[in-house]
């Protein structure tokens, strides 16, 4: 690997000779950073964008394994295959993100454990838009370090006479099967798609340390999993004008959560979350002005068996969310946007117990091109919680053009509240078995500054630079920390004496980053082309309470990525690699370690005889078998093979 690595990398540097395509082209590329509509170029803000290209050559099965690889994002794995995987941005916490498909949240009020249930086919994404910084004034509470969000093709592309099925089936190591579908038809007046996604295995097995520490019977156990996502989207041409745009989704996962949350030697947890999504969208683009009315159900059902002997917590939560969006084209220089947002969360719960929480917002956004050069935009936001009141949120971010540089810098703040999980955890289950997770419903919503200075680099046709540094800080901070019994006064369900992680507010954190990004395309002799990015994050959280935390700092201090692409006719070989470096953890009797340093490499080979009707690919995942965790206790797979075959038809 390290050869190939090495190989891929010389091409890539010295054998280019002429300018392939880049899959995203950031002089003209247009996203929608605070809710108008522009080029990335001209946003003012910190912005990754992942294109289909990009997903159709990578050695990865899931969205979060696309992620790792982007600038700015930090990721803690309990399990590969996106059975679960906490995402943060810029060293926040897995709650501080907001993951969007198609204009709707996908955060559930439960835990922002579930924020990458995403239950779309990679096939029918269009492209990925990550960005980095606040961006709570014109998106709402939780978007703290950033915001991802998912654009589907049938919701962005034009409603033409077509069909097309593409998709692939493959199996692997231990027993795991993978498939990833999309359907999608039509004519010039509606188009329908269908997508289906499942990542099955039983596991790796392991040793039990609940065995030797005399709380199980069982000496194994595996890690096993079975995920399976369902959608259904849908596009009508209503006129010139309108259209109207639906999607029905369903995801259900099946897994071992043994250590997942806990470090309980009584842990033997496994986990069933079943969620669906319902949407539904007016969409109208005007010359002069557009609008988007959207409104969506998320309902989630969660049945988490901590041990068989203490029976199940059983929780299901509702959350309606309605969105609507104004975006009036004053002039060439001028554009004003305007919305309204509410969302209405419900849960019931054996262990939780029965809660409501409404939310509602409304925001203002202008964006003006003083010239040619120089771009300024800015928002504000009201936004109303029960849990934390009446909040101002600002937002301002400017770009300025400068040749072949773009420099851009924002300011901004966001806001927080806590979740039905961080509020309520474990607070009904009688006579709590110590080292459990328990929650506070006294806490104080979370509420942080951001700041940011980046560039662009995009003079050299084969060549793409960006780079920022930034800065974060923050009051308030919701964290699980180790906290003895005698020192919790609003629960009355824990053993006398005994140590618990409680949600707490710590006073204060402050947290500092640099990162950077070099992506080239290019070609190599008459039918090569390499396709390769270099990104790196420095991290460094710093906390003014002496409480030992769970999630604040659980992000790495050193995040380097590599993926490199070598095509030549019908053949490819990718190769990826991270290496991240973190505070050191250990948890000997349940066997948790969390290494000061370590390396994961990826090697995907495909070929393709029939061109891009039929393929054939072999990935290898971990392949050196690297030991390694980022959740304590919750091994990572090692090494895995997986053989398939790609279709498009």
């Amino acid at each position: 690997m390290k050869i190939v690595i090495n190989l891929l990398l010389f091409i890539t540097l010295f054998g280019i000779n002429l300018p392939a395509q880049f899959s995203v082209d950031l002089d003209s590329f247009s996203v929608t950073a605070n809710q108008i509509e522009k080029p990335i170029l001209e946003t003012g803000r910190s912005m990754s964008v992942i294109s289909a290209e990009e997903i159709e050559r990578l050695p990865v099965q899931t969205v979060e394994e696309l992620l790792r690889y982007t600038a700015g994002v930090n990721l803690n794995a309990r399990n590969n295959f996106g059975v679960q995987t906490d995402i943060g941005i810029r060293g926040s916490t897995f709650s501080q993100v907001i993951v969007l498909l198609d204009n709707v949240r996908i955060n559930g009020p439960l835990t922002g454990h579930f924020n990458n249930n995403i239950p779309v086919s990679l096939h029918e994404i269009a492209h990925i838009e990550v960005l980095r910084g606040s961006a709570a004034a014109a998106y709402g509470a939780d978007a703290v370090g950033g915001i991802i969000h998912i654009k589907t093709k049938t919701f962005t592309g034009n409603i033409v006479d077509n069909t097309t099925v593409e998709g692939e089936l493959g199996v692997g190591s231990n027993t795991s099967s993978f498939t990833d579908f999309s359907a999608t038809g039509g004519n010039d007046i509606i188009i329908v798609n269908a997508t289906m996604k499942t990542s099955i295995s039983e596991g790796e097995q392991h040793l039990n340390p609940n065995f030797l520490a005399g709380t199980d019977e069982d000496s194994l156990y595996n890690n096993y999993f079975n995920v399976r996502s369902y959608s259904l989207g849908a596009k009508a041409r209503i006129n010139n004008e309108w259209s109207w745009y639906a999607r029905a989704s369903f995801d259900d996962r099946d897994f071992s959560a043994k250590y997942f949350y806990t470090r309980s030697n009584f842990d033997e947890s496994t986990e069933r979350v079943q969620s669906k999504w319902l949407q539904t969208s007016l969409l109208h683009e005007g010359s002069q002005s557009s609008n988007n009315l959207t409104l969506a159900l998320a309902s989630t059902k969660d049945k988490f068996i901590f041990n068989p002997l203490f029976g199940f917590n059983q929780h299901e939560t509702d959350q309606w969310s309605i969105n609507y969006n104004h975006i009036n084209h004053i002039n060439s220089q001028l554009q004003i946007a305007a919305g309204i947002q509410s969302i209405y969360k419900t849960i019931e719960s054996n262990d939780r117990g029965n809660h409501e929480n409404l939310n509602y917002g409304a925001y203002l956004s202008a964006d003006y091109n003083i010239s040619d050069v120089w771009n300024i935009s800015a928002s504000i936001r009201g936004e109303q919680d029960e849990n934390f009141g009446f909040e101002l949120i600002p937002q301002i971010n400017t770009a300025y053009q400068l040749k072949d540089w773009t420099i851009h810098a924002s300011a901004g703040k966001s806001i927080r509240a806590a979740d039905f999980t961080e509020r309520f955890v474990s607070n009904l289950i009688p006579n709590l078995t110590p080292g459990r997770n328990v929650g506070n419903p006294d806490l104080e919503a979370e509420r942080a500054w951001n700041y940011d200075l980046g560039f662009v680099y995009h003079g050299n046709r084969r060549v793409q630079w960006q780079g920022a540094a930034f800065y974060r800080a923050s009051t308030n901070l919701i964290d699980f920390g180790l906290t003895n019994q005698s020192n919790i006064s609003n629960l009355t369900n824990l053993q006398l004496g005994e140590d618990y992680f409680y949600a707490n507010n710590v006073s204060a954190a402050n947290t500092f980053g640099l990162e950077t990004s070099i992506q080239s395309s290019g070609k190599v002799g008459s039918q090569g082309q390499v396709f390769s990015q270099i990104s790196y994050t420095y991290l460094h959280t710093s906390n003014d309470s002496d409480e030992v935390s769970k999630y604040l700092a659980n992000h790495p201090t050193h995040n380097f990525n590599l993926t490199l692409t070598y095509k030549f006719d019908a053949f490819s070989i990718s190769a990826s690699q991270f290496y991240l470096t973190r505070d050191t953890e250990n948890a000997e009797a349940i066997d948790g370690e969390i290494l000061s340093s370590y390396t994961v490499s990826n090697l995907k080979l495909q070929y393709n005889p029939f061109g891009e009707k039929l393929g054939f690919y072999l990935n290898a995942t971990n392949i050196w078998d690297e030991e390694y965790q980022e959740i304590l206790g919750a091994r990572l797979p090692g090494r895995w093979f997986i053989f398939g075959a790609k279709f498009n038809m």
